[in-house]
């Protein structure tokens, strides 16, 4: 058990029946240290010596066993036979990693931009020049500088339009995105995905804190914590937010491993930090300004569980 309470691993005695081995699931989850040094430590009158310990059901939570000798113990203590699992901590993202990106809503605004203000292009078009600059504004505000990602959406449009149509109003075609991020539908592969991680899981998100939690309210999603660019005032790649989510789950960065869909805010990000990264290549992006080379690179969510357990990253 390390310094934070975490079980990377330990030698156990038998199991006594299921409802022990999900005693012991749960110790690890909820971190109940106490619980686990008696499982560790457990007198020899309770072992059958030469019986393996079970540990089907606590391997996947980092839980390894010896043999159940009268060894163990003096091994325990000194360490031997400890493995730890590939990762402890799950970093994720949330807009175009667990929900739908804002491809679809950004084109449909800037729909409603080309025909209100007759520009001369197609919606695509102004979205992705309306994004460069949106992009470019929030790199820019950090710290003593933050703004919140309503401010920044709305003088990026403004600063957009100004070379087409001069002086406008942007807070109405915002407010339609502050919907959209309000409730944005999750991905099909989410849930079941979810599901299977075994993991602390924070989310770390470029977004401003009432609509990550209303959208997380209504599609019944929960995580161990969350950190928003508005709460730390700072957005990623800024390594400030990903450090405050590392601080707030009590581990260190070669623990974690950070999921996201830009290789600009999230690959870039974590690994300045330390952070392994999976990069999720989801199709609806508008474009990617980044150009970080992942540790793996996923087509889909339901690929993630599996990398979590092997802990078999390359760069790619």
């Amino acid at each position: 058990i390390d310094s934070q309470g975490v079980a990377l691993g330990c030698p156990v005695v038998p199991f006594q029946g299921e409802t022990e081995v999900a005693h012991t699931e749960a110790a690890v989850r909820t971190r109940n240290v106490d619980y686990l040094r008696l499982r560790c430590h457990a007198p020899a009158s309770n072992r059958e010596t030469g019986v393996t310990a079970r540990y089907g059901a606590a391997q996947d939570h980092g839980l390894y066993s010896l043999a159940a000798d009268p060894n163990a113990r003096r091994d325990c203590e000194k360490g031997q036979g400890m493995v730890r699992r590939p990762f402890d901590l799950l970093l994720i993202d949330f807009y175009g990693t667990i929900t739908a990106g804002d491809r679809a809503a950004v084109e449909k605004v800037c729909g409603r931009l080309v025909r209100e203000f007759d520009l001369p292009m197609p919606s695509k078009e102004l979205a992705v020049i309306w994004g460069d600059r949106f992009f470019g504004l929030i790199d820019s505000s950090n710290h003593d500088r933050f703004r919140t990602l309503y401010e920044c959406e709305q003088i990026s449009l403004r600063e957009t339009m100004a070379r087409y149509v001069g002086e406008m109003d942007p807070d109405p075609f915002v407010a339609d995105l502050e919907t959209y991020w309000a409730a944005p539908p999750i991905h099909a592969d989410v849930v079941e995905a979810l599901e299977r991680i075994d993991l602390p899981i924070c989310c770390v998100s470029n977004a401003d804190t009432a609509p990550l939690r209303s959208a997380m309210e209504r599609n019944g999603l929960r995580f161990d914590d969350v950190v928003t660019s508005e709460e730390v005032r700072c957005y990623k790649p800024e390594p400030k937010i990903f450090r405050e989510a590392l601080t707030k789950m009590g581990l260190a960065p070669d623990r974690a491993l950070h999921i996201g869909d830009s290789l600009h805010s999230d690959i870039a990000g974590a690994s300045r930090v330390g952070i392994a990264t999976a990069w999720l290549r989801r199709d609806e992006r508008i474009h990617d300004i980044g150009d970080s080379r992942p540790d793996r690179t996923l087509s889909s969510l339901s690929e993630l569980p599996a990398i979590l357990s092997d802990g078999r990253l390359r760069k790619q």
